[in-house]
């Protein structure tokens, strides 16, 4: 026989039931006030997006939607306010399972009409299930309560009346409504959803009530025998250990709602029903400790039970069908179990050690888990930040030692990887990606950049595999299956043409030293919906400054929103909604893209408005595909014309002034090492052999040393020194400068030192042969950048390991062009042509009057819609992408809303509806909030409250289909 041990004199009655814990002030407050009010918010935010978009009965359900959410927080705030700490009134559990069970009513059908009005891009169904989850708090509670409140009924008489009411409530609330759907078809649909729907919720929360009654009276039955040690122990074991080790289990097979297959979960849990389990010791400090673990513990459980809440009423589903549904009531068991449990040490450690002490422990023990996820949080975030500025955005006037330990850095790229490749916790990833990467993604390129860097390996190709079959439901990341293909596979066809005749400039203003022109653009499909795709080419030196779409018989005009929000926004518009966007994009100042969807067989017009010095006005004002818009003005000022650091040269000027232009001659040798790992560098007599014979052949009287992939220090070596000091110059530390950063570094020095000043330009040569490999690896825009800096770069000279050498052509080299002088301030600086006119971008000094230049035209800097305007946009443009590591994208779009003028990092976009501008200004503020590595994910948004339920009968059923 079981030994029988001395218990509490707690009523049993009371003790198993926890009415006097659901019934007080914090719960009362945390289940009936806080959770409706993430109702309100989450239902608030549809209403906000879609308020102009909702037809009358729509309105009135989403009026319906935010309503009682916010009557539930409310009356519930106003109760406990008057009531104070007596125990919340039963009538009010009535009104607030009740105010429940209609959101849900309200909510199932709704989601559909919702969503055809507002896509899910725009509200997520993670918006309705956090109102889903927030409303089924209050009615858990109430729930709860009212099936396991006393009755003065005998025992037998309340368990017979319990199990007739499993059996005949669901029966009878079909029976009704079946009845009233058949009585009330000549009605409509309307008036038969406002006779049928109080049945089946008033039907649906009693069968609850009864379930949770059954649960109530079999755990009263086994308190009975609480005094027995063994009793006690298998009901604490069940519920403690075997249910939730059972669930893990079964999660390895079915990922339900996720995939909580980590170490970590198997610990906590194992905690967690040791700190149940284990006695609460006679002594003193046995207890505290007890005390301190289960209220350690009590995160964990309280955050499966959150995560399990809003899949409550499939439980009975399950039960009833699959057998089931014990593991997903698990959660609420366990949370039920670990309440009592703190309830009845309470009073111990209150008695021994005060409340104030009793309360402070609990709170610091609660804050232990939270707190190590933060602070983890938080350090990944830092490590994420600072890993992304040493591979991204490198200072190369600094040496590029990783700022934190190689392990950290393997970690947080790790982490990373997973993450783009679907491994998440639900509410817990919410969190870390939200603080990590900024509810934002690592691109893959940039992804594969910083794995190859900091791991030494390609980016895996992960497939998204059976465990991810349900989707992280209470995450942010969702669409991974076309991860690798990350451009817009699901976009409508681009085989849209324009209208001939329909390109040309009809409207031209003329202000000062520039002039502006509209361009009307016409463009059809013989397809009856297309979208229209073409490459924008601008003379150098004009800007665009505005956009209009027409729509039916009105013109929509353009705003200038941050580029990736644009850009993620339109692509939803046309894949989702296919409505009416338009837009474009420039990625340098004189190339872009227009797109505008649909296109149909009667055609679309769209405007552009195009300013420009009249320098330029006299040419093409702008290409659109293979045709050109040409105006030709009786108005055109040769003069050059400067403003904000940008001047503009004109085709005559520069003809007339051939005679200026000045040589590039070569300045000192510069020699790049290749200290990538996997180089070898062991020969220092071959190499050192190699670089005297570069020396000499260059005719070098200076030469410098870089020891690329290592450290960014250069050192001056004399051709005699060369042989002894070589070996010590190149460090067996990995890491540092890449292709770019090694040209990009000996450029910036060399113009400090003067030398491009006085037309010397260095001489590069990269020794290694894994240079041009890595030079062919750099992006277009940094060769642009570099040639920019000096437009009389050609090629760079690459010395491979066995003597030889190779000419690399740089990209985006301007090397025919002719090379104009001119002073900024005491410098002499250089500029290239493009196109049929000289444009220079300078930095932010002033530039002055350049020598030579007579009739110079300075724009006026005060206005704030004028050429300048948009000059001093570009100038800042430039200068970011220059120093990439200045995230200067706040303040261009900012300038460039100020005059108008269209540059790399925003978008001018066109939508048709209030609610696609707001999630305009929604993408916007998140992305500018983010680091510029990071972009939007192409997701699709969380399952919806219906597809939960498919979900877990599907998962069941599977389970049940296996084979043993």
């Amino acid at each position: 026989m079981s030994e029988k041990i001395e218990m509490d004199n707690t009523p049993a009655e009371v003790e198993a039931t926890p009415m006097n814990l659901l019934g007080s002030t914090f719960a009362a407050l945390l289940a009936h006030c806080i959770a409706p009010l993430i109702s309100l918010a989450a239902m608030a935010r549809i209403a906000w997006l879609g308020w102009t978009e909702f037809g009358p009965t729509m309105l009135a359900a989403v009026v319906a939607l935010v309503a009682l959410p916010a009557i539930s927080a409310l009356g519930s705030l106003v109760i406990l306010i008057l009531r104070r700490r007596k125990l919340f009134p039963l009538w009010a559990d009535v009104i607030s399972v009740l105010l429940a069970g209609f959101f849900c009513a309200i909510l199932l059908p709704s989601q559909n009409d919702i969503s055809a009005t507002l896509p899910n891009w725009m509200v997520g169904s993670g918006s309705f299930l956090l109102g889903y989850a927030g409303m089924m708090a209050a009615g858990f509670s109430s729930i709860w309560r009212l099936g396991t409140m006393p009755l003065k009924i005998g025992k037998v008489t309340d368990v017979g009346a319990t199990v007739l009411g499993l059996i005949v409530v669901p029966i009878m609330t079909y029976v009704v409504a079946r009845s009233l759907a058949k009585l009330t078809e000549p009605l409509s649909g309307d008036m038969r959803q406002i006779m049928i729907v109080p049945v089946t919720v008033i039907g649906s929360i009693a069968l609850f009530i009864f379930v949770f009654r059954f649960f109530g009276l079999l755990f009263c039955f086994l308190n009975k025998f609480r005094s027995y040690r063994f009793i006690v122990f298998a009901e604490a074991l069940v519920i403690t250990t075997v249910l939730p080790f059972a669930g893990l289990a079964l999660n390895a097979d079915i990922p339900f709602p996720a995939d909580f297959q980590y170490g970590w979960f198997y610990a906590a849990t194992a905690f967690t029903a040791l700190a149940l389990m284990l006695p609460d010791g006679k002594s003193r400090g046995t207890r505290l400790a007890m005390w301190f673990a289960r209220w350690a513990a009590m995160p964990f459980t309280l955050y499966f039970f959150i995560v399990f809440l809003p899949f409550l009423p499939l439980s009975v589903i399950a039960m009833f069908f699959f057998g089931a549904g014990i593991l997903i009531l698990a959660p609420t068991l366990l949370f039920w179990r670990h309440v009592r449990t703190l309830h009845r040490s309470m009073g111990n450690i209150v008695a021994a050690y005060g409340k104030n002490i009793a309360v402070t422990s609990a709170i610091v023990a609660m804050l232990l888990m939270p707190g190590a996820i933060g602070v983890v949080t938080e350090i990944h975030r830092s490590d994420l930040q600072r890993t992304l500025a040493f591979v991204e955005e490198p200072d190369y006037d600094a040496e590029a030692k990783l700022p934190i330990s190689h392990k950290r850095a393997e970690v947080v790229v790790q982490r990373a990887i997973d993450f783009n490749n679907g491994r998440e916790i639900p509410l817990i990833s919410a969190w870390y990606v939200q603080r990590v990467y900024d509810g934002m993604y690592l691109r893959d390129e940039v992804l594969e950049r910083i794995s190859k860097r900091i791991l030494g390996r390609p980016l895996p190709e992960e497939v998204w595999g059976s465990r991810d079959m349900f989707g992280p439901i209470f995450s942010r990341n969702q669409d991974r299956a076309s991860r690798r293909a990350r451009g817009w596979g699901t976009r409508p066809t681009t085989g849209a043409t324009m209208t001939t005749n329909t390109v040309a400039v009809v409207e031209g203003s003329d202000n000062g030293s520039e002039i502006t022109y509209c361009v009307r653009i016409g463009v059809s499909s013989k397809l009856a919906q297309e979208e229209f795709v073409a490459p924008v080419e601008l003379p150098a030196g004009a800007w665009i400054v505005g956009m209009r779409l027409k729509i039916e018989d009105a013109w929509e005009p353009a705003s200038i929103i941050e580029r990736k929000a644009a850009e993620w926004v339109y692509k939803k518009i046309t894949v989702v909604e296919r409505r009416d966007p338009a837009l474009i994009t420039l990625d340098s100042p004189t190339h872009g893209e227009l797109r505008i969807f649909p296109v149909t067989q009667e055609g679309r017009e769209l405007e552009l408005d195009i300013r420009m010095p009249k320098t330029l006005a006299d040419g093409d004002v702008v290409k659109i595909g293979d045709v050109s818009v040409h105006h030709e003005s009786a108005n055109v000022d040769i003069s050059p014309v400067y403003a904000n650091g940008v001047l503009v040269l004109p085709e005559i000027w520069k003809q007339e002034h051939a005679a200026e232009i000045v040589p590039i001659k070569t300045g000192r040798l510069w020699v790049v090492m290749d200290c990538s790992v996997s180089n070898s560098l062991q020969k220092v007599d071959a190499i050192a052999s190699d670089i005297v014979k570069i020396a000499e052949e260059a005719g070098a009287g200076r030469l410098s040393l870089m020891a690329a992939n290592a450290e960014t220090r250069t050192i001056e070596l004399a051709t005699a020194d060369l042989r002894n000091k070589l070996s010590s110059v190149l460090p067996e530390f990995r890491g540092g400068l890449d292709a770019f950063g090694a040209v990009y570094r000996i450029i910036r020095q060399a113009e400090r030192e003067g030398e491009i000043a006085k037309g010397n330009y260095p001489n590069i040569v990269l020794y290694g042969s894994n240079w041009t490999n890595a030079l062919m690896e750099v992006e277009r825009k940094n060769w642009s950048l570099l040639c920019g800096s000096v437009p009389g770069l050609t090629n760079l000279r690459v010395a491979l390991s066995d003597g030889d050498f190779v000419d690399f052509p740089v990209p985006e080299s301007n090397h025919t062009a002719g090379v104009f002088p001119f002073a900024a301030g005491n410098e002499l600086r250089v500029a290239a042509e493009e196109g049929d006119s000289i444009v220079v971008f300078t930095d932010s000094k002033s530039i002055g009057v350049p020598e030579g230049v007579e009739g110079l035209v300075e724009a006026s800097t005060a206005s704030d819609d004028g050429w300048a305007a948009g000059a001093l946009a570009w100038r800042m443009q430039f200068e970011a992408n220059r120093n990439p590591a200045r995230d200067l994208r706040k303040d261009i779009l900012r300038q460039s809303r100020l005059c108008g003028a269209l540059t790399e990092a925003g978008a001018y976009i066109v939508v048709e509806n209030d609610a696609q501008r707001k999630m305009l200004q929604e993408k916007q503020r998140q992305a500018l909030a983010a680091d510029s590595s990071f972009d939007f994910e192409e997701d699709v948004p969380a399952p919806g409250v219906l597809m939960l339920v498919f979900a877990v009968v599907a998962a069941i059923a599977w389970l049940r289909r296996r084979p043993v």
